[in-house]
């Protein structure tokens, strides 16, 4: 797959690495320096947490445990999200993690703080020491995790994959939130592909591939819907439309069923670093 990057920065690369390393943890640590290489802020990691902390804010500590927290190798400790499947994966991510490591020479990050270390040793990001000064930054590009760990061909591929599906969860999430905040929950939508990367500012490939996982998986954010069906007209009358196969102009018709509402408990986490304040 090649190397991409989303309208807003690195999220596309940097979601390969929370395939990889104690992904929440490892996100909110991505969140927390990506502010301070925004805003400029210097200091050690203790200060960029105060420095939120003072504002009122204790999302880092809140999602992570704090940067002397122990680290844990999943998306939550939480027991009701956890299955066999989970528990399984967690444990196969970190023994490949924790092995491709200790071919390099590195250990096993214990605490967040050590979390943090070790991705400035790996290219996630800059740590250095300016004027007397600690400054942690963001890089420019990001390398894929391949390109650092020594990784087998099927990690690699699962990584890949992952990536990909990381991505357009996201975009199926912008979908989900055009329809029920800024359309108002309508019965029927009829649009394009266009029209629809038009108003959530994304590439048109971008949104097909975000409309079939939305299509196929229905999502839930905030107060979404169920999607019923996406058809097209044609002579012999109505039938399903494939959005991988659709003109970008094409227009196609997507139906709702809201009083599915009510049995679903699924929700999209968007990832968009200007919002971090719900860490689940």
């Amino acid at each position: 797959m090649a190397r991409r990057k989303d309208p807003n920065g690195n999220e596309w690369m940097a979601s390969g690495w929370f395939q990889v390393l104690p992904m929440t943890q490892g996100q909110w640590l991505w969140l927390l320096l990506r502010g301070a290489t925004g805003s400029e802020a210097d200091g050690d990691l203790d200060a960029l947490v105060a420095r939120g902390q003072r504002s009122g804010e204790r999302w880092f500590d809140n999602a992570t445990g704090g940067l002397e927290g122990p680290i844990f190798w999943g998306f939550s400790t939480d027991e009701q999200w956890r299955t066999s499947e989970i528990d399984a994966s967690d444990r196969q991510r970190r023994e490949r993690c924790v092995g491709a490591l200790g071919r390099l020479g590195l250990r096993e990050p214990r605490t967040v703080r050590d979390l943090a270390l070790l991705m400035g040793r790996l290219g996630l990001c800059r740590h250095e020491v300016v004027g007397g000064t600690e400054r942690w930054r963001i890089p420019q590009m990001l390398p894929l995790p391949s390109e650092v760990l020594p990784m087998d061909p099927e990690w690699e591929r699962e990584s890949d994959e992952g990536r990909w599906q990381y991505q357009i969860a996201a975009i199926a999430g912008e979908l989900a939130e055009l329809f029920t905040e800024d359309l108002n929950k309508p019965d029927e939508v009829t649009t394009t592909i266009t029209e629809l990367a038009r108003l959530i500012e994304r590439d048109t490939e971008d949104v097909r591939h975000g409309l079939v996982d939305f299509a196929v998986n229905p999502l839930v954010f905030l107060s979404s819907a169920t999607i019923v069906s996406l058809t097209v007209d044609t002579p012999e009358g109505l039938v399903h439309a494939d959005p991988e196969r659709l003109d970008d102009d094409e227009s196609f018709r997507i139906s709702f069923d809201w009083a599915a509402l009510a049995e679903r408990r699924l929700r999209v986490h968007r990832l968009d670093p200007e919002h971090p304040s719900d860490p689940d």
